[in-house]
């Protein structure tokens, strides 16, 4: 190998150790009306509730009275909280972290605080609650390194947990107790409307199973197939799934649906690579975000 050669690859990795170590894909968020009509559902009416805000805009999930979507954007290079009104379509800024950002926005059970996952520059990762009314914050889950998770009540929830492999845990955030679950999980985790469990999606095996798990109890039981290759999921209020793939939209009612159906493609739409989904707690409102 000659001297100019090496010149060149060494140059070459020097800029690779430049770039974020967590970049960020370019994605955009967009509200559409959901309707179920004679056993059927219909999307339509696609808005963009992130104004085409250059960037990460991701992480969607709806209020308890479906009147709010929360999701995270980037402004000054950093991710922060963003809460739009589904029916005025105005939004504000709930955060304005000075180092890292926010991700996973959910309003809480008791709608008293936002919790959200901070991951600061330094790489610590933790759940934190945020204040509704002002900027006062603290930790909620001071010793795990959640990614995703779902709450059960105010004082209990799920969380993937990142490590080698992730995990599927329980903590009750009043006593500051955990339990392990699983491992190999998915990073949807919802709670199933009119319940008190929990959904995630299982990695163990080739095919990927969707799974219900009673928090109280830690007992696991499978609902049904994932959509094939697919990650990403919500609960309607009828209690159907919908996944995407591939640019379309699938249902599947897991009491009686063999196969997936397609609701419909979002080519009409000029979406493409839409990956996470949320549906309102009405059932009136699909938020779904785009790869720009």
């Amino acid at each position: 190998m000659d001297i100019m050669t090496r010149f060149v690859i060494a140059v070459i990795l020097c800029l690779v150790n430049l770039l974020p170590a967590s970049a960020q894909p370019d994605t955009e968020v967009y509200l559409l009306d959901l309707q179920y009509l004679r056993g059927k559902y219909v999307v339509s009416n696609p808005i963009s509730v992130s104004l085409k805000n250059p960037g990460y805009d991701n992480q969607p999930s709806f209020s308890k009275d479906s009147q709010f979507l929360y999701y995270v954007a980037t402004r000054d290079g950093q991710t922060d909280i963003v809460v739009a009104n589904v029916y005025t379509k105005t939004r504000k800024w709930l955060s304005d972290t000075p180092e890292g950002g926010e991700y996973s926005p959910n309003l809480s059970p008791d709608k008293q605080f936002i919790s959200a996952v901070q991951l600061e520059n330094s790489g610590r990762q933790l759940l934190w609650r945020y204040s509704a009314d002002s900027e006062q914050e603290n930790i909620l889950i001071p010793d795990a390194k959640i990614g995703y998770y779902a709450w059960v009540n105010p004082n209990m929830l799920v969380g993937f947990v990142l490590g080698e492999p992730n995990t599927l845990e329980v903590f009750d955030v009043s006593s500051g107790t955990k339990k392990k679950i699983t491992e190999n999980v998915g990073r949807s985790i919802h709670l199933i409307p009119k319940s008190s469990q929990v959904s995630y999606i299982s990695k163990q095996e080739e095919e990927w199973n969707i799974m219900s798990l009673n928090p109280k109890t830690g007992k696991t039981k499978p609902i049904t197939c994932s959509l094939t290759g697919s990650e990403d999921m919500a609960w309607t209020p009828q209690k159907h799934i919908l996944m995407g793939k591939e640019g379309k939209l699938y249902v599947k009612n897991p009491k009686k649906d063999e196969q997936w159906k397609e609701i419909t493609s979002f080519a009409k739409f000029g979406f493409t690579g839409v990956t996470r989904l949320a549906v309102s707690p009405d059932g009136t409102k699909l938020a779904v975000v785009v790869s720009e």
